[in-house]
């Protein structure tokens, strides 16, 4: 998974392999697992908190600009 994030040219593939060494080092680290045996069991992204912001209108209105953000998440485990 890694090496197929690394070779990625989506922008996003970045931010999920910074996500994705975070998981397992923690595994390692905190769980004591084999990095050689980890595989990567659930990845996902869901909705998070929106930022609100206006954009100026005519006559004195204004438009809503939502600004989105999400978390990701990445669940690793260890092969049997």
């Amino acid at each position: 998974a890694v090496d197929v994030l690394k070779f990625s040219k989506k922008r996003v593939a970045g931010e999920v392999l910074k996500t994705l060494l975070s998981a397992v080092a923690n595994a390692e680290h905190n769980l004591e697992l084999n990095r050689d045996n980890l595989y990567v069991k659930e990845c996902y992204a869901t909705d998070a908190v929106r930022m609100k912001r206006m954009l100026p209108r005519a006559k004195g209105r204004g438009d809503v600009i939502q600004k989105r953000t999400c978390n990701i998440t990445v669940v690793v485990a260890e092969r049997q």
